[in-house]
């Protein structure tokens, strides 16, 4: 499958630095992580998961798989053990230094081999996908929220309004091991794919995200990945705001 790719990434109207990190791999590796933590500590966070992938998961791009179903799984685990790795690396090195500790990020990573997706995924970072028009969430985000709507709780519309609704149930870097969500699914020819933070699908709703995707065939992608973090800022700008835009050409 080929592709077209851009990112953009914003810190936002409130927040002082961005603590975002994106990944745009020609070669068919692409991710989003948002950082937390004291200080500076956020932005070590998500850069290292960026450099972390470009070591372990970009050489597996070198690579020629076929598209029988064991190659595929083989791959899916790669790419997510290649994001436990990462989350290891941010852990033991806020152990290690006292001004790091208890630093931590989110990370969506999305990998594209001949017509299949590849998703490592942990915290609420999202990927989607909109396909003939019909934007779809292809990863669940890890938070106290999603896990309220889960129960009956919560109402989807009421998150946004709800005082804990940013409180993480998993990130790398919290602990020594993390469960890692790995997904593997179908691309098809048109797919528009979107990774973005927590700042921008929090901002704006999905139907204002599907619009802007829409546009991407007439803009292209980092005009589409700049106009959903304007449409953030606009909303207020809360947080540090990442899209990373994939456009799947014919192959």
């Amino acid at each position: 499958m080929q592709f077209e790719a851009a990112g953009f990434t914003d810190k936002g109207q409130v927040r002082e630095q961005n603590e975002d990190a994106i990944l745009v791999d020609t070669l068919g590796l692409f991710a989003v992580a948002d950082g937390c933590g004291g200080h500076a500590a956020g932005e070590v966070a998500s850069t290292q998961v960026m450099t972390t992938l470009k070591e372990q998961a970009s050489p597996l791009l070198q690579t020629a798989l076929s598209a029988e179903v064991e190659e595929r799984q083989r791959l899916r685990e790669q790419l997510g053990e290649a994001v436990r790795a990462a989350s290891s690396t941010i852990y033991h090195r806020g152990q290690a230094t006292p001004q790091l500790l208890g630093m931590a990020t989110t990370a969506t990573v999305l990998l594209l081999h001949g017509d299949h997706g590849y998703v490592a995924h942990v915290g609420d970072t999202r990927l989607y996908c909109l396909r003939e028009g019909k934007l779809k969430q292809l990863t669940e985000d890890h938070t106290l929220a999603a896990e309220m709507v889960k129960r009956g709780v919560l109402q989807p519309e009421e998150i946004r309004t709800w005082a804990y609704r940013n409180a993480l149930q998993r990130a790398l870097g919290h602990h020594q091991q993390v469960q890692v969500d790995t997904e593997v699914f179908a691309v098809e020819e048109r797919d528009i794919l979107l990774i973005c933070s927590d700042g921008l699908h929090g901002a704006i709703e999905d139907e204002e995200i599907r619009k802007h995707l829409e546009l991407v065939e007439t803009e292209g992608v980092l005009r589409a990945a700049q106009r959903l973090v304007e449409a953030a800022n606009e909303a207020g700008g809360p947080d540090n705001a990442s899209a990373v835009v994939v456009h799947c050409l014919k192959g």
